[in-house]
């Protein structure tokens, strides 16, 4: 019984233990999965509000943690010894940033003020509050306490699309014509650093998302054109934009069959998603719906 138990505590010593910060959705699920599989101990740090408990079945170890405590995130790692992070899954900014009293109500730690305070505070001339200088922060923060931020779909290729039309409904040439020009605006709203999605109608762009959300920016369209019939193509980030927000998730579009109160409008989609090393464009039809989620509350 001794030996065993001694054979069990250095087998997991010679694990290599990878840390997840997990936000809200099915990607950091998916990822620590395939961390285990690969042979890997993992542990995360999941953000209340936002993570799913279903984590806690997938991770050798786990500990909740507000949103901003980014220092209280490092110190739980390093106890595991950990030198590479994946930062994965969505985060509510709309919520967390413009409601109540904003990001201070979550009661930011030192490591987190330290790290935004040029940015949300101080404002230094240059800096904006994108999505690409909030988790370009982050990422620098991690490595700044010798912590390697990588990729979720480094470990995760399962999670790539492949090119061409992922389901049996192809797309008219209505569709592709609105597909085509859809693609163009999305690109150049990934450029600005504004959003990943729009959605279209015979060529006219009818919602852009921005803050809110893919979900939101569905929903908003359902109620602009209820007729439904419109696309939505959503795109990766092009570089160098990219490069943060490539370690938090992936550009995707979920496909369900349940009924939704949008689910005669969002008719074919058409979707990016990238991995670390190059691009893989996929353009879907479907006649799937599209549904609304909310996180969960802990």
């Amino acid at each position: 019984m001794a030996s065993g138990e001694k054979l069990a505590e250095r087998t997991i010593d010679d694990m290599e233990t990878i840390g997840i910060v997990a936000g809200w959705g099915e990607y950091p699920i998916n990822v620590a999965k395939s961390l285990r599989e690969k042979g890997y101990r993992v542990v995360v740090a999941a953000i209340r509000d936002h993570a799913s408990p279903e984590l806690s079945h997938v991770a050798d170890d786990m500990q909740w943690v507000g949103v901003c405590k980014l220092g209280g995130m490092q110190r739980y790692f390093r106890k595991h010894n950990v030198q590479q992070v994946c930062l994965s899954g969505k985060l509510f900014k709309d919520k967390i940033l413009f409601h109540g009293l904003g990001w201070i109500a979550h009661t930011p730690d030192w490591e987190c003020i330290k790290t935004f305070f040029p940015i949300m505070i101080w404002k230094t001339r240059g800096t904006n509050a994108s999505d690409d200088s909030l988790l370009g922060a982050v990422v620098q923060s991690f490595e700044r306490h010798g912590m390697k931020a990588v990729p979720g779909t480094d470990y995760a290729t399962q999670l790539i699309a492949e090119a061409g039309v992922l389901t049996k409904n192809r797309p008219s040439s209505r569709v592709e014509a609105d597909l085509q020009f859809g693609w163009t605006m999305a690109k150049e709203m990934g450029r600005l650093d504004i959003g990943q999605s729009v959605t279209i109608r015979d060529r006219t762009v009818l919602a852009v998302e921005a803050i809110e959300g893919t979900d939101a920016c569905i929903l908003r369209t359902a109620t602009v054109c209820p007729r439904g019939g419109f696309s939505l193509v959503k795109v990766a980030k092009p570089q160098p934009l990219k490069q943060a927000k490539r370690f938090f998730s992936i550009a995707n579009v979920r496909f369900n069959r349940q009924r939704a109160p949008v689910s005669r409008s969002s008719r074919f989609k058409s979707s990016e998603q990238c991995s670390s090393s190059a691009p893989i464009q996929a353009r879907c039809a479907s006649k799937g719906t599209a549904r609304q989620s909310t996180p969960p509350k802990h």
